[in-house]
């Protein structure tokens, strides 16, 4: 092995699930933290999750990453559970966040008036750290869609899995586009 990459202390703790996802463009390596469970196995988590970002040093990656958390982060949101990154362009899927608007907002949801419906935070490289710019939901948001379940960042915007959004009965899911 060349080398390895952990999570890092103190965000450290048992079932964090630190690279469920992860990406690589270039010199940055974003991973993914979805934290589904609490520290003792037997639980829903009491935590969202976490995206950590990494930049590649002459002597390997860095040993204090960038933390990112989602913006209106909720227990089981599983936020990290899908990554993308290209430039200084970040996504991260929480495809059990449950709020409930639909398309593309500022800041996000804290009603949670629906049930993993899923959403993708996009994030802007901005000097030494990163800002979320974007809260991404389904264009027609519904229970259980699960909008960022995997996640693609393209040369024109990006691609979100949405594994049980589609027309009733089967729900069989669906890949939006978003510019």
């Amino acid at each position: 092995t060349a080398g390895t990459v952990t999570a890092p202390a103190p965000s450290a703790r048992t079932n964090d699930f630190f690279g469920t996802a992860f990406a690589l463009d270039g010199d940055t390596l974003a991973v993914g933290a979805s934290e589904p469970v609490s520290a003792s196995g037997d639980a829903i988590s009491t935590t969202s999750g976490a995206a950590y970002v990494f930049t590649r040093q002459a002597n390997g990656w860095t040993a204090a990453p960038i933390e990112l958390r989602a913006s209106n982060g909720d227990p089981d949101d599983e936020f990290g559970r899908s990554i993308a990154v290209r430039g200084d362009v970040l996504a991260v899927g929480a495809f059990r966040e449950d709020g409930l608007v639909a398309g593309t907002e500022g800041a996000g949801d804290t009603a949670n008036a629906g049930t993993d419906v899923g959403a993708v935070y996009v994030f802007r490289k901005a000097g030494n750290g990163w800002n979320q710019v974007r809260y991404v939901k389904p264009p027609v948001a519904r229970d259980n869609a699960a909008l960022g379940t995997s996640v693609v960042l393209t040369p024109f915007g990006m691609l979100a899995g949405a594994s049980a959004d589609g027309a009733a009965p089967t729900f069989s899911g669906l890949v939006h586009e978003y510019n």
